[in-house]
């Protein structure tokens, strides 16, 4: 998978939470709310996509609207993924702000024969807010859209974070040792 010109977000909601119990489907609903708020905000009319979608077949799931995705004119234009346990869930997600689809099919496999086919079929299922706003759409205009309607959303209080010094010291570990590496980026 290929993270790139995007902003990626993530959800964490403890079993004690209401959001956990309201299931599967519903949460993704909720969380996905503030988004589409926040791509109407930077000028992208967004919903999320009918449930059971299905789209092209690729190792990049980017390329293929599904359930509970974000679309913009039913072209996917936010991916996220849940994972559930007894004790909470993480919801995951990444916004496009733009799509370089020859970079992305020339690092993820495809059923597709060629690249250019491969890209082809997939700029008729995704998309990008810049595409969709007819505009440059920077990280951090799209990054503080989601904070305001993240923080608008009842019940949600965010808090500003950074990493300690530890947490910084062992990404820079993990960078060095893993992807960082050309070898390990490269291997498929």
């Amino acid at each position: 998978m290929l993270h790139d010109m995007e902003v990626t977000y993530s959800v964490s909601i403890p079993q004690s939470d209401p959001l956990y119990a309201l299931g599967l489907e519903a949460s993704y609903e909720w969380i996905c709310g503030p988004i589409v708020a926040a791509l109407l905000a930077v000028g992208v009319s967004a919903t999320l996509a009918p449930h059971g979608s299905t789209g092209f077949v690729s190792a990049s799931c980017f390329t293929a609207p599904g359930t509970t995705d974000i679309v913009a004119c039913q072209r996917k234009l936010v991916g996220s993924a849940q994972m559930r346990t007894r004790d909470g869930f993480l919801q995951h997600g990444s916004v496009v702000l733009k799509n370089d689809l020859e970079k992305l099919f020339a690092v993820v496999r495809t059923s597709q024969p060629t690249v250019h086919d491969a890209v082809r079929w997939a700029t008729r299922l995704m998309t990008s807010v810049s595409d969709e706003a007819h505009r440059a759409v920077s990280f951090g205009e799209m990054a503080d859209a989601l904070v305001v309607a993240f923080s608008a959303a009842e019940g949600v209080h965010l808090l500003a974070d950074s990493l300690t010094e530890r947490e910084a010291l062992n990404a820079a570990g993990i960078i060095a040792r893993k992807y960082g590496r050309e070898d390990w980026n490269a291997f498929r």
